[in-house]
């Protein structure tokens, strides 16, 4: 759309004889309203989220278009300039606000192993396609980013960054969300807020493996049941039913280990599934189905004790892989 109305604002400024040529990236206006172009000819803008522009947070629409005086997608305010504002007060990069309460994870998706690379898939073991057409990272996280959680979504909509769809086009990740879970658009706004509030709740950035474990399975198990009625969802099932079944239970707790970065797998078996999670250079098994059942402490064991009873994923390959003796 903003294509052709450049196209068409060159040839008027060509047939007036004027000598510009080309335009500088930056804040643009037209009749629909204020656009921010990302590259010389503005051919390409923000769009989809949140941008820190000149030390103030701004959002643009799935056109591009930058929103003001209203409430944004995921429950922020905006004052009439299009700036985040809290009880009226415009935040500002890097003057006592933290500049990640909106997006905790922007800018770290690669370091994270989240990253999206371009490559159309891999296969597991036994030849199934996972983790869709572009994948979230490679290399040792081939089987870490195993799951039912929607990880590249919510990395995405924690990250401020496009997801992109099977077709390479950009959709919105809380759509993703909401599809997957089998919830409302509002419902899973709702669950990236969570997630997002257990992010900024304490600093990960800089915690121990146990303190990140640990702070995961609270989440994943506190105020929680184990339900054998099959939910909608997965992560929807424990973030806002706060009940469902061992692939519930497993699914989230993937999902926050993996957003922090952590080596995790959502381990599949025919009865049952749980998650092995790497603390201090140990993978350790976390059952939080268990825990929600029995209603006791959740624990930490060493899936090298053979503790982990009849799970048999990953196979034999995998564990040579990930380092599992």
């Amino acid at each position: 759309m903003k294509k052709n109305i450049l196209a068409a604002v060159l040839a008027a400024t060509m047939v007036m004889g004027t000598s510009m040529t080309s335009f500088a990236a930056g804040w643009q206006q037209n009749t629909t309203g204020w656009w921010y172009g990302t590259n010389a000819d503005n051919s390409t803008w923000y769009s989809n989220g949140w941008q820190w522009i000149d030390g103030k947070c701004y959002y643009f629409d799935g056109n591009g278009y930058m929103l003001s005086n209203t409430t944004t997608p995921d429950g922020y305010t905006i004052d009439g300039s299009g700036a985040w504002v809290i009880n009226g007060v415009v935040q500002t990069q890097g003057t006592g606000t933290k500049t990640n309460t909106i997006y905790p994870l922007a800018g770290m998706l690669e370091q994270l192993g989240l990253n999206v690379t371009g490559v159309e898939g891999w296969s597991d073991m036994n030849d199934n396609m996972i983790n869709g057409p572009y994948l979230p990272s490679t290399g040792k996280y081939r089987y870490t980013n195993f799951g039912e959680a929607s990880l590249s979504a919510f990395a995405c909509a924690l990250s401020g960054t496009p997801y992109h769809d099977y077709w390479n086009e950009v959709t919105d990740p809380v759509q993703i969300i909401a599809g997957f879970n089998g919830v409302s658009y509002a419902e899973a706004q709702q669950m990236v807020g969570i997630v997002r509030d257990f992010l900024n709740s304490f600093d990960w950035k800089n915690a121990d493996d146990m303190t990140k474990a640990s702070k995961a399975a609270e989440l994943v198990t506190n105020g929680k049941s184990y339900s054998y009625q099959p939910a909608p969802g997965y992560v929807s099932a424990i973030l806002l039913d706060n009940a469902g079944a061992c692939n519930d239970f497993a699914a989230t707790y993937h999902l926050l280990t993996r957003l922090m970065g952590m080596d995790s797998l959502h381990v599949i078996a025919p009865n049952h599934e749980i998650n092995y999670v790497k603390i201090n250079g140990t993978w350790h098994e976390f059952d939080g189905s268990a825990a929600a059942k029995y209603q006791r402490a959740f624990f930490f064991s060493d899936i090298n004790s053979g503790n982990f009873g009849s799970i048999t994923y990953p196979s034999a390959e995998a564990r040579v892989e990930l380092g599992i003796q």
